[in-house]
């Protein structure tokens, strides 16, 4: 029998909803929500350990982001190798997306489980302004994104903002953005504006071994709240279902490598460059 999943969503007068059940009724609840937070995804201790070897650092240098190699992170901060892969690609968020995608096995790409990003209150300027997130071969992405520190975001540190009932559809990008960091993933001003006044805005607070999950068509945004002091540091996986194309636009895109997520296990497919 399989153990029963905790999620929260938000319904559509903006109402904070909490839903504790099976996998196929979360999964019913992704597929009309299209963002969840999971609840207790997975156990907190290897993404502290993870988050409290990472934050002096790349608050010193946000760049060290592109050459992370997080297999040498997790000797720094003491952990066997894999450990935190295996609390994000063992998750409930793995569990769940099998349910959603009604398959027996995901494909994850490796890059981002090298790409944690930090977020400093003191430089909203770094935020990421709304934006898709996309997918490919005409399958949106899904996202599984994980608190690394501090204990908890929303109120302390920075959080991800989301436009909640926007359309299920990629839309145009920002001829003229506003952005300096992020302008080739601004979503157009027009659309945005749009959203902005039809649809209901959730910024959810999560902790430590919570994840928030979403589909690649949601617009967000970095969400910067007044009581925000502390810096944020994230990590984010893409999720596909295990289809021959996907299979292939993954393992010939992905410049590290490519999850092969079952239930309770996963294979590591790793480029090697000649």
């Amino acid at each position: 029998m399989s153990k029963d999943i905790t999620i929260q969503f938000v319904d559509g007068a903006g109402k904070i909803r909490s839903l504790t059940g099976t996998l196929a009724a979360a999964a019913a609840r992704f597929e009309e929500s299209r963002v969840v937070v999971v609840k207790n995804a997975t156990p907190a201790e290897p993404l502290r350990r993870i988050g409290a070897a990472l934050l002096g650092p790349m608050r010193t240098d946000p760049g060290l982001r592109t050459t992370i190699d997080m297999f040498e992170w997790e000797r720094a901060a003491g952990l066997p190798s894999y450990a935190l892969f295996k609390a994000i690609l063992g998750s409930s968020v793995a569990a769940l997306m099998r349910a959603v995608f009604h398959m027996d096995s995901l494909l994850v790409m490796e890059h981002n489980l090298h790409r944690p990003r930090v977020q400093l209150p003191e430089a909203p300027d770094q935020g990421l302004p709304f934006h898709q997130d996309g997918g490919a071969c005409g399958v949106a992405m899904v996202r599984g994104w994980f608190l690394l520190s501090p204990e908890t975001c929303g109120e302390i540190a920075p959080n991800i903002e989301f436009l909640i009932g926007a359309p299920d559809t990629i839309l145009p990008k920002e001829g003229n953005p506003d952005s300096k960091t992020y302008a080739w993933l601004e979503l157009s001003h027009a659309e945005r504006d749009r959203l902005l006044n039809e649809c209901v805005r959730w910024q959810p607070s999560v902790e430590l071994g919570d994840a928030i999950v979403f589909k690649g068509t949601v617009p967000h945004r970095t969400n910067f709240p007044p009581t925000a002091a502390a810096p944020r540091l994230s990590l984010e996986t893409s999720i596909f279902p295990n289809k021959p194309d996907l299979y292939d636009y993954c393992v010939n895109n992905d410049p590290l490598g490519l999850l092969v997520v079952g239930n309770g296990s996963f294979d590591h497919i790793k480029r090697v460059r000649q």
